[in-house]
């Protein structure tokens, strides 16, 4: 985003900003997490298409996968949060990202 406004404004703040901003590997999980479950979400939603037009007979994704995978992506998602204010916490003060 940054960069994005840099390249429409030529705004110094911007490239200053776009250089600063890294994800911490947390924050990358989380965000692994989130596609890991809109995937499965739109396999479910496929699924469930296919079943209510007679394509399939049982819409096992959604009958036996999708809720437990959800259930446990929920648990790590809250775990990454966990660790990235813990990370956080532990910084350095002249080190800390703004959030």
């Amino acid at each position: 985003m940054a960069l994005f406004c840099y390249r429409c404004t030529q705004q110094a703040f911007f490239l200053s900003v776009a250089k600063r901003a890294i994800l911490s590997r947390y924050e990358v999980r989380f965000l692994q997490l989130l596609a890991a479950a809109a995937l499965v979400n739109f396999i479910t939603w496929v699924e469930v298409l296919c079943y209510k037009y007679g394509v399939i007979e049982n819409a096992f994704i959604k009958l036996y996968f999708r809720n437990y995978f959800i259930a446990c992506v929920i648990l790590a998602q809250c775990a990454a949060i966990y660790a990235l204010s813990m990370y956080t916490l532990t910084l350095k003060p002249e080190t800390k990202k703004c959030i």
